[in-house]
């Protein structure tokens, strides 16, 4: 039978393609108007009748940046140590890259979480969490799971 430790890869692998999802699926849907809003966490903004923008505001542009960017860097290490893992020669360090990994996903919702309301207080009144804000969370649990594995013998 197979020890735990060497199945640590697939929720790394998963976590990976959740957080990749996140990236490409809204943040936030706000329904202030007769017609929704879907909004990513790199800007862009989609109203149901197909009208297409980009958040141009500064702290918008600033956080799509960060939070995408912050998320690219955790996909590409999960990924990178999912697959060093399941060739059996883990990273050194693995502990600290799951870690960094970690706080990155999960600084990255949060920071859309308060940006978001400091360019509008009233943010999280008018729209609902997407898949963009949840994913994230979702990854940071597998990445849990993954630490929890790496330490099992």
């Amino acid at each position: 039978m197979e020890r735990m430790r060497d199945k640590a890869w697939v929720p790394l692998f998963v976590g990976a393609i959740a957080a990749i999802a996140a990236v490409l699926t809204p943040a936030a849907m706000g329904i202030y108007t007769s017609k929704p809003v879907y909004i990513w966490l790199w800007a862009l903004n989609i109203r149901s009748d197909g009208d297409v923008w980009f958040n141009m505001d500064d702290i918008a542009l600033a956080g799509a940046v960060l939070e995408t960017g912050v998320l690219a860097v955790a996909i590409i290490l999960s990924l990178l140590v999912a697959f060093k893992i399941k060739k059996g020669n883990p990273l050194k360090g693995v502990f600290g890259i799951l870690l960094a990994c970690l706080i990155m996903v999960v600084a990255s919702p949060v920071g859309y979480i308060i940006g978001a309301m400091a360019w509008d207080p009233w943010f999280w009144m008018d729209h609902v969490a997407g898949f963009g804000i949840i994913g994230p969370f979702i990854t940071a649990g597998l990445l849990i799971v993954s630490f929890i594995f790496l330490k099992k013998k």
